[in-house]
């Protein structure tokens, strides 16, 4: 019997293999996808090959990629041979591997730490039916870059456990990002992912937080539940961005599958680094026109490097500083 399921997709690397390791993927990518066309072109001309790649997005409610499309009709055709499965979430059974289809993700979990230094994250994808996919140590962070709403494209992924997972080459993309929201065209009932600024210190309620946020023209009042923890830490002049609420009279609310991110901006300092000297033990920055002086452990913490106790600051920042002049820097935690 198939079981639903869902997934996201995610290009793979390893360590310092993974820059050779996604260039392969995406040379296969290209050759696979030039094997496909090509033997379709070899039986057929190029208009009537694009009116069946029409013809088959349709099929699947437009969630196939042209590439992904092109496949499945030169595999239906007996034209290709080894082929992974591009299937909907409905027709995954237990224990199918080589999965392609695309999908969109509904919920993003957070990540999980394990005591063996292993890292997990599970993500919901909906493509009619709904599945979670879990992706594994660096490929957590992939998400990242994704919002809830997103259409993503996964490759070569196989079924365990009810849930998906990603193989060692398999691959999870961004296929269609979902649009941000302008709050003038809001309308009842509507999906909202939007982003904006903070313009009012959140208020507590007994069940609800309540903000105002604006995107720049205009502004209206967000509601999340107490108990999400990301809220409690609103202040004014944050940055922020929500997934996946509703519209609902005259309020964006967050419910059960949305997300809200947040970035502080209050103690932020960013730019150019244009000037650099030690003073005392002290190294004094001009970031933008900015001035900053930063203690041996911040600016350690800046460059995102360790060093024995013995080794100066002037030796450190004497070997930084080139590399460090005229780059982008971005430090919070400041007062």
């Amino acid at each position: 019997m198939k079981k639903p399921m869902s997934r996201n997709i995610i290009s793979r690397s390893v360590c310092h293999e993974g820059k050779k390791i996604v260039t392969n993927l995406s040379r296969s990518k290209r050759d696979l996808s030039m094997d496909a066309e090509t033997a379709l072109l070899a039986i057929m001309d190029k208009e009537s090959l694009e009116k069946l790649v029409e013809e088959k997005i349709d099929e699947f409610h437009g969630f196939l990629s042209k590439e992904v499309a092109t496949k499945l009709i030169a595999k239906e055709k007996g034209l290709l041979k080894n082929e992974e499965k591009i299937v909907t979430i409905k027709e995954i059974a237990a224990g199918d591997k080589n999965i392609s289809l695309v999908a969109k993700i509904t919920k993003v979990f957070p990540i999980i730490e394990y005591e063996s230094g292993k890292r997990s994250r599970k993500i919901m994808i909906n493509d009619g039916a709904t599945i979670a996919i879990k992706l594994w140590n660096e490929d957590v962070e992939i998400v990242k870059r994704l919002k809830v709403g997103d259409e993503v494209n996964i490759r070569r992924a196989y079924e365990k456990n009810d849930e998906l997972a990603l193989s060692y080459s398999g691959e999870f993309k961004l296929s269609k990002s979902a649009p941000f929201s302008k709050i003038s065209e809001l309308e009842d009932n509507a999906i909202v992912n939007l982003r904006g600024t903070v313009i009012s210190n959140p208020t507590i309620g007994m069940r609800e937080l309540e903000f105002q946020i604006s995107d720049g023209e205009n502004s209206v009042k967000c509601i999340t539940p107490i108990d999400l923890e990301v809220g409690k830490h609103l202040t004014k002049d944050d940055e922020v961005i929500v997934e996946n609420a509703v519209f609902s009279k005259g309020a964006i609310r967050l419910l059960g599958e949305s997300r809200l991110l947040v970035r502080k901006t209050k103690g932020i300092i960013a730019g150019n680094v244009t000037t650099m000297n030690i003073v005392n033990e002290v190294i004094e920055l001009i970031i933008g026109e900015q001035k900053v002086k930063l203690n041996r452990n911040e600016f350690l913490s800046l460059i995102k490097v360790k060093v024995a106790e013995d080794i100066s600051l002037e030796a450190i920042a004497s070997l930084k500083k080139d590399s460090l002049l005229n780059t982008y820097v971005r430090i919070s935690g400041l007062n």
